[in-house]
């Protein structure tokens, strides 16, 4: 391990140069921003690497809502973030296991680390090293191009229920209020067979202060007054997230919901660089994002097997397949 590297946490002072730091790490993303961490309005910490006071990575660690060091609710990539060390490839591979074995090292101590990474996280070496586990996980994603381009990459079924919306009069606005976009993501979550894992409160308090920084839409599909379907993203430069989407299920058969997800992709576009579905490893959910045309883009669970996260994740996976009927 390279000794001339150092471990510290950051206070408040130095939140603006972290958020900066993210901006121009390949690993970065609104995600690890202090302000969107604040939204979420769980604890956090945040380490980083240096040698001689620049910083070359870093990581977040958030609890959960669990009060475990895991990704909490609308928090899909955390984990490990590097600096442009640029040079040859050798040389920025050999400094980045250098700082993750760095930070591996110094939260040694933290039982229930369990993360999904960046998919730009491409080489978890060092944590394998480490005795940790990993899981490849999934998610979809569309580069902005000429809006033509990517519709034509879009599944039969998925133009065909385009078209079948707009001519049943389906309206797309932007102006959903949090009260009716909450009501109808409860509802699919009902129409599951369980209650929304957040309530009310706790996102209209997200959804303020993610508006205050100009980060986060909320999309609704309409027919007259009546709100058929919702998506929400959050976004920065870099990409636009598809966080919430969700169905009134009387309306289920009106392929509102095809509609509100093009026109959240067609938005996405006019402030990111990529939209990202955030992925699904839920086979019908997986099925129905596939047919927008992404790119398959793998990224990484990583976690440290013991008891706790074990049984977690256990009790995860049998809820999952009860839900879901996997």
């Amino acid at each position: 391990m390279d000794s001339s590297l150092t471990f510290d946490y950051i206070s408040e002072d130095d939140f603006e140069r972290w958020n900066h730091f993210i901006d121009e790490s390949s690993e970065g993303s609104i995600y690890a921003k202090t302000w969107y961490l604040e939204a979420v309005g769980l604890p956090f910490r945040i380490g980083v690497v240096s040698k001689s006071g620049n910083w070359l990575g870093g990581i977040v660690l958030a609890k959960n809502e669990l009060r475990c060091y895991s990704n909490p609710l609308f928090v899909k990539y955390l984990g490990v973030v590097y600096g442009d060390s640029g040079g040859k490839d050798y040389t920025k591979m050999s400094q980045q296991v250098a700082i993750a074995e760095k930070i591996v090292d110094s939260i040694r101590d933290i039982k229930t680390f369990d993360y999904t990474f960046h998919p730009s996280f491409t080489n978890w070496l060092p944590f394998y090293w480490a005795g940790y586990h990993q899981q490849t996980r999934y998610t979809y994603q569309i580069e902005r191009n000429d809006f033509d381009l990517v519709r034509s990459r879009f599944k039969q079924t998925v133009r065909t229920q385009e078209r079948k919306a707009v001519k049943s009069g389906i309206v797309v606005r932007s102006d959903v209020s949090p009260e009716r976009f909450y009501r109808i993501v409860s509802l699919s979550f009902q129409r599951q067979g369980s209650p929304p894992p957040f309530s009310f409160r706790t996102f209209f308090s997200y959804y303020s202060l993610l508006q205050r920084n100009e980060a986060i839409q909320l999309i609704g599909g309409y027919l007259g007054e009546d709100l058929y379907a919702v998506a929400g993203i959050v976004y920065d430069r870099k990409s636009a997230n598809l966080v919430f989407n969700g169905t009134d299920p009387h309306y289920t058969s009106s392929a509102a919901n095809v509609l509100v997800i093009v026109e959240a992709i067609k938005s996405g576009f006019e402030k990111a660089a990529i939209f990202d579905f955030e992925g699904s490893m839920i086979k019908p959910i997986e099925f129905f994002y596939r047919g927008f045309g992404g790119q398959l883009v793998p990224y990484f669970n990583i976690w440290k097997p013991n008891i706790w996260n074990n049984a977690k994740r256990k009790m995860i996976g049998i809820y999952k397949r009860i839900k879901y009927r996997l």
